[in-house]
């Protein structure tokens, strides 16, 4: 609840879906900006209307220490309560850079201050062409070592392409000489000399750390960060 899965959103690729009442989604569907008020405890975004209906203002004022005092039937009843609110809203999931792209879009017509760094001159999955040609031209250039993730069989660095709220990223493994970072960097240079959207962030990391979970999936765990070089 609150932020679902990773979907896929024809305006920006594979994105983090977080869920909104169904009026919320109404509005977003208009190219308008949601009311932003949350269900306590799951994340839900909710318009005014529901805040208010549903008594949420009140469901509000328990924090997590609150919760903890609670005797376990009034924590019953409490949870009781956030799962009718939850059940009653009829929830939708909506593309978080799609909202993202609404609220700084309202920012700038207002005249307010823009709710987070915006990223307009980045590679987006629309540049996933364009993308896929850096990291050829990089692996004919350079000699990395695997990725620990053995059933990718590939070379252990990885891109993400970039959305409005965060820039288009290269991860490095196992390259930690400074000298190897810098030829890394230079190639890089050169190849979006002809590139016009110069936003991006490269990172190196020391090793990778994958961890295995009890489902069988992989994740990563911390790993160490060599270097972070971001360029506008």
């Amino acid at each position: 609840m609150g932020l679902t899965a990773i979907k896929f959103c024809p305006r920006h690729g594979n994105q983090v879906f977080m869920e909104f009442c169904a009026h919320n989604g109404k509005i977003i569907d208009d190219g308008k900006v949601p009311g932003m008020k949350r269900i306590p405890f799951i994340g839900t975004v909710i318009c005014n209307q529901c805040f208010e209906i549903h008594q949420v203002e009140e469901l509000a004022k328990v924090d997590q220490n609150t919760l903890r005092q609670f005797s376990e039937t009034n924590k019953v009843e409490f949870e009781s309560k956030i799962r009718a609110v939850y059940q009653a809203i009829n929830c939708v999931p909506k593309c978080l850079e799609c909202v993202n792209q609404l609220l700084l879009t309202n920012a700038r017509t207002a005249g307010k201050k823009l709710p987070f760094e915006a990223y307009e001159n980045t590679l987006t999955f629309k540049d996933e062409e364009t993308i896929k040609r850096l990291e050829t031209y990089l692996n004919q250039r350079f000699t990395f070592k695997k990725s620990k993730i053995a059933h990718l069989d590939r070379a252990a660095f990885f891109t993400q392409y970039g959305g409005i709220s965060y820039p288009f990223s290269i991860k490095f493994y196992y390259v930690i000489e400074k000298e190897r970072q810098e030829k890394l960097l230079d190639l890089i240079e050169k190849f979006y000399a002809s590139i016009p959207k110069k936003e991006r962030l490269i990172q190196f990391y020391e090793a990778e750390n994958i961890m295995k979970k009890s489902d069988g999936s992989l994740s990563r765990g911390k790993e160490n960060l060599l270097l972070k070089k971001m360029i506008k």
